[in-house]
């Protein structure tokens, strides 16, 4: 059995999108998962070894970007590297709304030798080492579009109607439901709001969802201990 994961995209704080910077060199996995939106990785340097997409195993070398679609399963299991230095971010679907990118665009997985966003990339990462004002949050949510439309300008298409058959006619029952989580999960008491979802839910996941979530879960809305970013098990989705 394959098991992996729905993450839900929680942004910083005072940003749009999820910003993280891997520079501590030490050994890490990141487990199979996915999201309902894009995920942006790029090398400044060392490598970022046995990285995953879909079954394609590769390993992403300094200066290039890498692009993970969403509802593409994705991992890494990173050896120790001191010389890595690596950033990832996230984008939350607000983001692609507000910038009519569409859930049918798809961007190429591995860009090598883009000059123009190697230099984005690096400005960006450059300024999460100076003090966080409002100017640099400013400065970071406009290179982070900047790199968005240049990733969509250049490396992206669109194929309605055939794009992702089968999970489209899951994602149909899903959405409202990732949606409502992504927007809700840190409430305190949701009061069963979803409860109704999941009786449709119930027939695309094995084991049931009584047995993915904690014993007494009523439903996709249960609140666990509070985590920095809320993992849902999938099995054989």
């Amino acid at each position: 059995m394959t098991d992996f994961f729905y993450e839900t995209i929680t942004p910083n704080r005072n940003l749009p999108f999820h910003l993280l910077i891997h520079d501590t060199g030490e050994a890490h996995q990141v487990l199979s998962h996915w999201h309902q939106s894009f995920e942006l990785a790029y090398v400044i340097s060392g490598e970022n070894r046995n990285f995953i997409i879909n079954d394609q195993r590769f390993d992403q070398l300094k200066g290039e970007a890498v692009v993970v679609n969403p509802y593409k399963v994705h991992s890494l299991n990173l050896p120790k590297d001191h010389e890595r230095i690596a950033i990832t971010v996230m984008l939350p679907n607000d983001i692609l709304t507000a910038s009519n990118v569409t859930a049918a665009t798809r961007i190429q997985n591995r860009i090598p030798d883009d000059g123009h966003l190697q230099r984005l990339f690096t400005t960006l990462y450059q300024t999460t080492r100076h003090l966080k004002d409002s100017g640099t949050q400013a400065e970071q949510i406009g290179l982070v579009y900047l790199i968005l439309s240049r990733l969509v300008s250049q490396y992206s298409s669109v194929n309605p109607g055939k794009q992702l058959p089968k999970i489209s006619a899951q994602m149909d029952h899903l959405s409202p439901v990732i949606t409502w989580i992504d927007h809700h999960y840190q409430e305190k008491n949701h009061g069963g709001k979803t409860c109704r979802h999941c009786q449709c839910l119930g027939k695309l996941f094995r084991p049931p969802i009584s047995k993915i979530f904690a014993p007494d879960a009523a439903c996709l809305c249960y609140k666990a201990s509070p985590v920095s970013h809320r993992k849902t098990a999938i099995n054989n989705f």
